[in-house]
């Protein structure tokens, strides 16, 4: 996955485990040419990887961190510009946070993210990345919407069901 926070811009690259390395480096590959220009990149991929995924050479703004917790992560997005990512949680999340999301994906199990929110899927494509990037970084984001009954009162939506089925007995 990667970021990029309003102020100061700030790139964390966090992919999903099973492909870190690989997609660390078509993310970094794809939206390092504007992104490196005028952020810093955060790859999460265990360092002795770097050399075997390129990301070594990819300049002085490449900063190596240990994966985040869930709040420092969710806090990351929160305050992104552009979020970068092939995890369906993290699709949500901007979504529901309003913060434009990149899937680099072909589909996603998650397309109300897609249709209403801030998610486009870019696939394996680092060169739409990289276009979709520049364009969210110039202000062209694309406006989503929270879709219905993502307000945060599930639950109690739930124990009114619940209350109405105890009180059928």
């Amino acid at each position: 996955m990667a970021i990029a926070p309003r102020k100061p811009r700030h790139v964390p690259v966090s992919p999903r485990n099973q492909r870190r390395g690989r997609r660390a480096s078509k993310i970094v590959s794809g939206a390092c040419p504007i992104l490196l220009a005028q952020a810093a990149v955060t790859a999460a991929p265990p360092r002795r990887r770097l050399e075997q995924y390129n990301l070594s050479g990819v300049g002085g703004n490449l900063l190596l961190t240990d994966p985040f917790g869930y709040l420092e992560f969710l806090w990351l997005q929160q305050h992104a510009s552009v979020v970068v990512t092939d995890s369906g949680g993290i699709q949500e999340e901007t979504t529901y946070l309003q913060i434009p999301c990149l899937t680099m994906r072909e589909n996603t199990e998650r397309p109300v993210t897609v249709e209403i929110g801030t998610n486009i899927l870019v696939g394996g494509d680092t060169a739409r990345l990289g276009r979709e990037v520049e364009s969210i970084l110039d202000g062209r984001a694309k406006k989503g919407a929270i879709p219905p009954l993502w307000d945060g009162k599930s639950g109690m939506r739930i124990a009114r069901i619940l209350d109405g089925l105890l009180q059928l007995q």
